[in-house]
């Protein structure tokens, strides 16, 4: 897992599979890469926006 901190920048269209895909494009800051969990398989993504445009 990890947490990333910086200001999104726009987007960036590739294809994913058979659609063209919108990925963010963000100026990082910070990233913190996290240790595995210990406990068994989960997968979490999430995405948080804050601020004002």
């Amino acid at each position: 897992m990890i947490t990333v901190v910086g200001e999104f920048v726009g987007t960036r269209t590739q294809i994913l599979g058979e659609i063209d895909y919108r990925y963010p494009l963000i100026s990082m800051d910070n990233l913190v890469l996290w240790d595995k969990p210990r406990a068994g398989p989960r997968t979490r993504i999430g995405i948080r926006v804050t601020g004002t445009m």
